[in-house]
């Protein structure tokens, strides 16, 4: 997801509650450019499967992890009703995860260093050998003031008309990129019978591609998780 939206905006806040990480990536003008709100359940329940070896157990645990949430244990306190905001660049972080993406387990703190606030993740990986190799990774944030963090609102949505599970990206991508040489603009559009309609249309040509028989979820986030598993159990 972060790799996704890199590009939006350079920097971004997250916004830790006491269950939540909300996230906003974009200008501050939401007049005038797009901005992207989202949040992710912050608790994760997980079955520890395999231990080989207590002493190397946090490299060798395998985890059976629930598909709604990121962190294990999670806890923020702050004097603002135990909620914290921090601007960072997306850039760093999307470095900071990328090293961490084979990681048997990934710690990340709020803390200062020399000073400066930074989010540190320290990260265990398993090395060739099957020894336990540690790595730092150091983000500079800037913590909001509670009058900034005030003015942080997510704007208000209009009902959803459609609402539907994408088709994989990659085919949307080619699709759109061999369409791009036909004309200025591509039509996007879906509706509520599992349709979604990618067209471009010229004075010269015509051409469209229909994806049929996707998923059109229920609102809600644990309607929409169950579609989402659903719907790559079947893909």
């Amino acid at each position: 997801m972060a790799v996704s939206v890199e590009k939006m905006a350079k920097s971004w806040i997250w916004h830790f509650s006491p269950d939540y990480i909300h996230f906003i990536v974009g200008k501050q003008d939401i007049s005038t450019t797009m901005q992207m709100f989202g949040q992710i359940k912050a608790v994760r329940v997980y079955a520890v499967t395999q231990v080989v070896d207590p002493f190397w157990a946090s490299c060798n645990n395998r985890k059976t992890l629930g598909q709604d949430r990121i962190f294990e244990e999670y806890v923020v306190e702050s004097g603002f009703g135990n909620n914290i905001w921090i601007e960072l660049t997306g850039e760093h972080l999307v470095r900071a995860l990328k090293s961490s993406q084979q990681a048997s387990d990934v710690a990340m703190r709020l803390t200062k260093k020399e000073g400066l606030p930074v989010l540190a993740l320290s990260i265990t990986n398993t090395s060739r050998t099957g020894n336990c190799a540690f790595l730092s990774q150091d983000i500079p944030v800037r913590p909001l003031k509670w009058q900034e963090a005030e003015d942080l609102k997510q704007p208000v949505m209009m009902d959803y008309q459609v609402h539907i599970l994408l088709p994989p990206l990659t085919d949307v991508r080619t699709i759109a990129e061999r369409m791009r040489p036909l004309g200025n603009h591509i039509t996007v559009s879906a509706n509520m019978a599992g349709d979604f309609l990618l067209k471009v249309e010229t004075d010269a040509v015509r051409v469209e591609t229909t994806f049929s028989g996707l998923v059109n979820p229920e609102l809600g986030i644990n309607s929409a998780i169950t579609a989402v598993i659903k719907h790559l159990e079947v893909g």
